[in-house]
Parts: C-alpha cells; sequence; structure tokens
C-alpha cells in the first residue's frame, strides 16, 4: 500500500474527504478493506504473516513526496495516503521485527536501489535522485 491508496489510510482520509476529496462516505471507507479479503488477498498494515516457513511482514509507510511537503503543517493533504513526516515513520518502524524474511515497504530504504531519473511526472532530470526512506534505511540499521 501506499500514496495512491488514500482510502485505505482511513487515519488520514477522512479528514481529507471533509476537505472535499474523492468521494467515499463513512461506510464505504470501513468496507473497502474487506474487498481484499473477498479477493483472497491478505493485506499486510504493520503485521506479519509465515508462508510455507517464510516470515513476512509488510508496513505501508513513505516519506512525505515534495507536493505533500508543500502543504502546511497539520493540514489533511500533508499525511494522506500513508505519508508521514520523519519521526512519525520512525516510531512507526519500531513495529518492524528482528529475524524476518521478507520485509514489503512502499519505498526502499535510502540509497538502496531507490535511484530515479523522473519524480512525480516531471521531465526527465538531468542525473539520478535518490529518493528512498531515510527513517526506514535507519530502522534496518539498527
Amino acid at each position: 500500500m501506499g500514496n495512491h491508496d488514500e482510502p485505505l489510510d482511513t487515519n488520514t482520509w477522512q479528514a481529507a474527504f471533509e476537505l472535499g476529496e474523492r468521494g467515499w462516505d463513512a461506510r464505504e471507507l470501513a468496507a473497502a478493506p474487506a474487498l481484499f479479503a473477498q479477493a483472497g488477498v491478505r493485506v499486510l498494515q504493520d503485521q506479519s504473516v509465515t508462508v510455507a516457513g517464510v516470515s513476512i511482514f509488510g508496513t505501508p509507510w513513505l516519506p512525505l513526496t515534495p507536493s505533500r511537503q508543500k502543504q502546511p503543517e497539520g493540514h489533511p493533504r500533508r499525511v494522506i495516503g500513508f505519508s508521514r513526516e520523519d519521526q512519525e515513520r520512525c516510531k512507526l518502524f519500531e513495529a518492524i521485527p528482528a529475524g524476518i524474511s521478507v520485509l514489503i515497504t512502499h519505498s526502499p530504504p535510502r540509497g538502496i536501489l531507490d535511484l530515479s531519473e523522473q519524480y512525480h511526472g516531471a521531465p526527465r532530470l538531468p542525473c539520478a535522485l535518490s529518493i528512498g526512506d531515510q527513517a526506514l534505511l535507519e530502522k534496518l540499521r539498527a
């Protein structure tokens, strides 16, 4: 999950919805996670599962994008769709257990397979830009 799964981030979506975001009412918002279960898909939001002896942990949190950083602090659009401030992600990443086999995240750790030549639909950059998550890198180094 991540920034394009905004309605699944129920902690932030309702506040943005009240500001006139795309129309999901409270009933639809509550029912959204069940759509995955009906399709046989397990969503790992700060959860783990073991499949065939392989432990897997999933976490959806990602750094603020440049457009989100332009929003004033406290504005609902700043942190919608699993985007969170650095300090909050550091706390959220504490849930990542030691000894897991596979970690599924929205963003890679900073400096590890995170180079991008195009960012948010803008024209190609003259050189690749590191867009990974520093908070995630620090958690994995600990």
